[in-house]
């Protein structure tokens, strides 16, 4: 059987000890693929606010982030500063503080001109039946 090398690697930063909602680290490397037990991530050296130098996997919310603002290759992104976001989110029943990555600048939230909807049709918030009518008569409610 031949087996093949995989690369390892440790001393990942912690979320609330080495980095906080709102802090601007500093992206060391190019990043690299890494095998984890959620699948492959993509990790990077990252320059804390303390100035120790720490591993963190970036998921691909925060990979688009930065390929809006600094472009497709990892490279161009060495030496470029992001902020970090932390978001309390559902992931696999049990809340937990997810990491968002974006230019300091950046916003997290969805860019209005990026949302398309059909222009014959009107946007439906979450919430709205648009079977609803509002000429409904209470009375003719049967209970």
């Amino acid at each position: 059987m031949q087996f093949e090398k995989k690369a390892t690697i440790g001393n990942f930063a912690k979320k609330g000890e080495d980095f906080k909602e709102g802090d601007v680290l500093t992206i060391l490397n190019e990043g690299a693929p890494v095998e984890g037990k959620f699948g492959t991530q993509h990790v990077f050296k990252m320059r804390m606010v303390n100035g120790e130098e720490k591993n963190l996997p970036f998921n691909q919310t925060s990979i688009n982030k930065m390929i809006d603002v600094f472009g497709k290759e990892s490279k161009t992104w060495i030496g470029k500063k992001v902020k970090v976001w932390m978001i309390t989110q559902n992931v696999s029943g049990e809340f937990k503080k997810v990491v968002y990555l974006t230019a300091p600048n950046q916003s997290l939230e969805e860019d209005k001109e990026d949302v398309q909807t059909h222009p014959k049709e009107k946007a439906i918030q979450v919430g709205d039946d648009p079977n609803d009518k509002e000429d409904i008569n209470p009375d003719e409610i049967p209970f």
